[in-house]
């Protein structure tokens, strides 16, 4: 069994990949419209037909999140959505947050 998720080694090393594009982030209505009203970069966002949640796209101009600082850390972190709480839930493939 793998240890907790490392954050130091998130930012360092693998510069949050997952927070980078091409990537999606699926919302609740109540979260999209808090980031909306306070991401520092504009948010792509549209209802998918495939399942009617709202799914955020990260900036075509930024290729990232729009919480995502240069400095590769969330600027969000103790607010984040629900989706970036969960993730990863397990090791995941190409995720180096999971130590050995």
């Amino acid at each position: 069994m793998r240890g907790t998720p490392s954050l130091p080694l998130c930012r360092d090393q693998c510069h949050a990949r997952c927070c980078r594009a091409p990537g999606y982030l699926k919302l609740s209505d109540r979260e999209a419209e808090r980031m909306a009203a306070l991401a520092p970069r504009p948010l792509i966002v549209f209802r998918d037909p495939a399942d009617g949640k709202l799914t955020m796209h990260f900036s075509e101009n930024g290729s990232q999140c729009p919480l995502l600082s240069d400095a590769n850390e969330c600027t969000w972190y103790g607010n984040r959505p629900l989706a970036c709480q969960r993730f990863p839930e397990q090791p995941n493939p190409g995720c180096l947050v999971w130590p050995a």
